[in-house]
């Protein structure tokens, strides 16, 4: 407990006796009475005097003198003569358990040591998983943990917390200046990861990565354990709690303050400017780690429209991530207005790429971006020479009716009579030549193994040598 009064000077005087579950303290002319098990303050009285001796019962010669009535009673002895002094404790109110204590305790400590302003409430301090010695102190009290595991905990806290001090120390000196701060901010950064993200933390989340973006994300890296593979993907080995605390937002679903960003976006913003090439599959993988409720898979916007809002200006990186972000959002709308753009720019390569890539987890979307370009390759020649992965994007159950009328539906309309040859200047036609390929492909893939292919048996069928001349009528 703490005292609230002090003696007047080095000669005051002070008394300290113990009655049943009560602490008495005479300091001066104030009389103090503390509960043992608590420490909580019980009574606060000043005396008339500043002599006061303390007399425990029972007293030789003072057996008649009554008992003050209630929990707990004391005599004074002073030159004014024996008092008896009586206190009960506030009907309806009881002592706080040793476990809420440990709470209101450490949270002036923290205080001391944290860096932001914010009052630190005993109740944040039970609901945030950073501070486990809080939680380990109040889980012994109540018998829950045994001695060896409350001792791995403590010692990894007291090591972590051994090395802060040290760090703040040497800022404070001014040694190691920029590797100190650099160290400082890892640290932050890894802390608030692990906590729940309220207003105060957010705020402070997004002050350490505006001061210091590579620190910080150099932090988060090492948080979800984010590897490159040799396929240009990102691999993490984190648990889901981390993936959860960095894509749902801050705590109890409410939204940022204005000008501050949830951890999702604020990694997202600090890819941007220090590694845009890693933000794609940074999203692509947390779409994968997503879970439902998360902000992947659940209520809100997907996660793709989420990093899009945090790129913004003009440019052509911002436009070259803005595509890829859509391209490898997986959702088919968002596929099919990439795959738009790529076709007005004429990237032909990386459209194809990016049909290809769908594989077989995406047939429907898949068969549309067939289609597209299928569109495109009957209205002029410029996807020739892609034509063999054209074929390889061809729906296995396409058949070749079908694709005849497709292509019949995308030819561009005849402005004069049809032609052999077309007119100088003007975009060459469609040949049976090129068609061959695509027929032969969507033959292949829509009949059994050994059966003919009769309806376009004349069209796919090479003799190898041409027939002979018939004799000519003179």
């Amino acid at each position: 407990g703490t005292l609230q009064a002090a003696p007047a000077g080095p000669r005051g005087s002070a008394a300290l006796g113990t009655f049943q579950s009560t602490l008495a303290c005479v300091l001066g002319s104030t009389l103090e009475l503390l509960d043992l098990g608590s420490g909580q303050l019980l009574e606060r009285k000043v005396l008339s005097t500043d002599r006061v001796h303390l007399l425990e019962p029972p007293c030789p010669g003072l057996d008649n003198v009554e008992e003050p009535e209630g929990p707990g009673g004391l005599r004074l002895l002073s030159a004014l003569g024996l008092f008896r002094v009586g206190w009960e404790a506030p009907p309806g109110v009881e002592p706080p358990p040793a476990k809420d204590l440990v709470f209101e305790e450490a949270c002036g400590y923290y205080q001391r040591r944290s860096l932001r302003g914010a009052q630190l409430t005993p109740e944040e301090l039970r609901r945030n998983g950073t501070f486990r010695a809080p939680q380990a102190l109040a889980s012994i009290l109540q018998g829950h943990v045994p001695p060896p595991a409350l001792l791995a905990t403590l010692r990894t806290e007291l090591r972590d917390y051994r090395s802060l001090e040290q760090l703040k120390a040497r800022l404070v000196a001014g040694d190691e200046e920029e590797a100190g701060w650099t160290e400082l901010a890892q640290q932050e950064v890894a802390r608030l990861l692990r906590t729940e993200l309220r207003e105060d933390q957010l705020a402070q989340l997004n002050d350490v990565f505006r001061a210091l973006p590579s620190a910080a994300w150099g932090a988060a890296l090492r948080a979800l354990q984010l590897q490159p593979d040799g396929s240009g993907r990102l691999r993490s080995q984190a648990p889901p709690d981390v993936w959860k605390k960095v894509l749902g937002g801050t705590a109890a679903g409410k939204e940022p303050p204005q000008g501050t960003l949830p951890p999702f976006e604020l990694l997202c913003q600090c890819l941007c400017q220090l590694e845009p090439r890693w933000l794609p599959p940074f999203v692509e993988l947390a779409q994968q780690q997503g879970g439902p409720g998360w902000g992947a898979g659940g209520p809100g916007p997907p996660l793709y429209r989420r990093a899009l809002a945090v790129l913004g200006g003009e440019g052509p990186r911002p436009e070259a991530l803005r595509l890829e972000l859509l391209l490898g959002s997986g959702r088919p709308h968002a596929v099919l207005q990439a795959m738009a753009q790529l076709v007005r720019k004429e990237r032909w390569e990386r459209a194809l790429d990016a049909g290809l890539a769908l594989g077989p987890s995406s047939p429907l979307l898949r068969g549309e971006i067939f289609k597209l370009l299928l569109a495109e390759f009957a209205q002029h020649r410029q996807l020739d020479a892609h034509l063999s992965r054209l074929c390889r994007l061809c729906p296995p159950e396409l058949a070749p009716a079908e694709l005849l009328l497709l292509l019949r539906m995308y030819l561009p309309d005849e402005v004069g009579p049809p032609s052999p040859f077309p007119e100088p200047g003007a975009e060459p036609q469609l040949t049976v030549g090129l068609l061959r390929a695509l027929l032969e492909q969507a033959g292949v893939q829509g009949q059994p193994p050994g059966q003919a292919l009769s309806p376009y048996e004349d069209v796919l069928w090479d003799p190898g040598t041409p027939p002979p001349t018939p004799p000519r009528d003179l």
